[in-house]
């Protein structure tokens, strides 16, 4: 897994090569033992996740109104967005 931040780590001033520079500079998180081998990690968000689910449905007596046709809108405009 690999966690990097893009912080600078010294502010050197000149704004010359700044990507390069950037890449010189990036911390690099090493492996965190908790995130990636422990069997427990998946166990855990399950049972949260159980924990706090939902027991009603949202999109009819919460959000009553927002439509169908409504969110497909905003997913399009989202996916637009992002590319």
């Amino acid at each position: 897994m690999d966690l990097s931040c893009g912080e600078e780590l010294q502010n050197s001033g000149n704004q010359n090569n700044v990507c390069e520079k950037k890449m010189d500079n990036m911390c690099i998180a090493g492996p965190d033992r908790a995130m990636d081998q422990d069997p427990r990690l998946l166990i855990n968000l399950m049972a949260l996740e159980r924990a706090h689910a939902l027991h009603t449905d949202y999109f009819q007596h919460v959000q009553v109104d927002v439509q169908p046709f409504m969110r497909k809108v905003v997913t399009t405009w989202m996916l637009e967005v992002q590319n």
